[in-house]
């Protein structure tokens, strides 16, 4: 399989720099909308919410109850990424105010047999950005979080990160800073790929909340369009790899983040 996927899902970061380099004026706090893909063996199988299937490989991205993202593959690849967006609401603009975003992030390789031979890999990535604009002008990053799990070995190279059974979870829990009334962006970005069979699965599945200690009284947040907020259900539970989880890592930690 080639890596066109998870490389158009590194260029939304190189995106998300442009942005904040080039300027985005901005007359209200009207949220972006969502962004969806949905890719199986190489192929774009839907761009909005919903279950997709191809071969033995399936993908879902949902919004509803809670957003999250989910691949599987049984001999196979599967993509899927959701970027939305939220703001915290107050009567005054641009004070600092801490969010917790939660959720499970988990992917297994339990079920498949790794061999030093395959090209395989997976991932389970969680990202959050903040933004602040400069007296209602230019657009610039204003603090940056993710949580990356991740399993991927390089052609030709016999290292093999993950053992067989493999299971990684994590009950993530990031710590970002957005300024009130201005735009923040959550990207969830799930893959696996596991060509020569058995099951490989990734999920995320974030929801946001204010930190216990915070008194948010008069403090609320918003969401894009269609994007819910509830505390996540159960992880799925068997689930395997995708090939080009280390190449997007690299993609991302390469990233220049610019001081907060």
């Amino acid at each position: 399989m080639n890596c066109d996927g998870l490389y158009r899902i590194g260029l939304v970061y190189v995106v998300l720099a442009a942005l904040g380099a080039t300027g985005i004026l901005r007359a209200d706090i009207t949220l972006d909308p969502s962004q969806y893909s949905a890719e199986i063996g190489g192929v774009v199988v839907g761009d909005g919410p919903g279950d997709y299937s191809k071969g033995t490989s399936i993908a879902n991205i949902s919004t509803q109850p809670d957003p999250s993202a989910f691949v599987r593959t049984n001999g196979g690849s599967s993509v899927v990424q959701l970027i939305y967006y939220f703001d915290v609401n107050y009567s005054v603009t641009g004070l600092p105010v801490e969010v917790l975003i939660n959720g499970p992030q988990y992917m297994s390789a339990s079920a498949a047999p790794l061999s030093q031979a395959s090209q395989w890999g997976m991932t389970s990535q969680l990202i959050g950005i903040s933004y602040q604009s400069i007296d209602g002008g230019p657009v610039s990053d204003y603090d940056y979080q993710d949580n990356v799990l991740n399993c991927a070995k390089y052609a030709g190279y016999t290292d093999i990160v993950c053992p067989d059974g493999f299971t990684q979870q994590s009950p993530t829990q990031l710590k970002l800073e957005v300024l009130t009334n201005e735009e923040a962006l959550i990207s969830i970005n799930v893959a696996v790929n596991f060509p020569t069979g058995g099951i490989a699965e990734s999920y995320v599945d974030p929801y946001i909340t204010f930190d216990p200690s915070f008194n948010s009284t008069g403090y609320s947040l918003s969401f894009s369009d269609g994007i819910s907020n509830l505390a996540p259900t159960p992880e799925p539970s068997t689930i395997v790899p995708s090939a080009c989880g280390l190449l997007l890592l690299w993609i991302w930690s390469a990233r220049k983040r610019r001081p907060i």
